[in-house]
């Protein structure tokens, strides 16, 4: 499937591994921050998570690492904190939330689906923010259900 052929987003978060889809209409049906990397709802069961290239200009480093998908918390400025998204994140099976991942393509404002994941742990490490300043940095480690 070419990122130009997109799938309807369906009713509930039961998406195709590999599919593409318009971010924007993901939010029309679930709700949630559209412009953050952590998208959280809090009237519906799932947080998703945006990850992309362009993320390294902001000191994020997400990527495959063995069967486990190494994902940057949010914060763009100074340390990262364990509150909001990155909150969401830990605690989502708390919550009764899933985690869905999501892959931005070339092709603006579409996504593809990387699959449903689980927090398994977490760690700091020092790292830039967009300013060039060292701050803390949260690191979560997910694997795939």
């Amino acid at each position: 499937m070419s990122e130009s052929d997109t799938r309807d987003v369906p009713q509930s978060p039961n998406f195709v591994e590999g599919a593409c889809y318009v971010r924007q209409e993901l939010h029309d049906q679930f709700g949630g921050q559209r412009q953050y990397g952590i998208s959280t709802r809090a009237d519906y069961p799932v947080v998703f998570l945006f990850t992309s290239d362009a993320g390294d200009e902001y000191g994020y480093d997400d990527h495959f690492e063995d069967d486990h998908f190494v994902y940057s918390g949010e914060g763009r400025v100074g340390d990262m904190t364990m509150e909001r998204g990155n909150e969401a994140i830990r605690d989502h099976r708390e919550h009764g939330d899933e985690l869905h991942l999501f892959e931005e393509t070339d092709e603006r404002g579409v996504v593809r689906y990387l699959g449903q994941f689980e927090y398994v742990d977490h760690f700091w490490e020092r790292a830039e923010d967009v300013k060039g300043n060292v701050r803390d940095a949260v690191r979560f480690e997910l694997e795939r259900v």
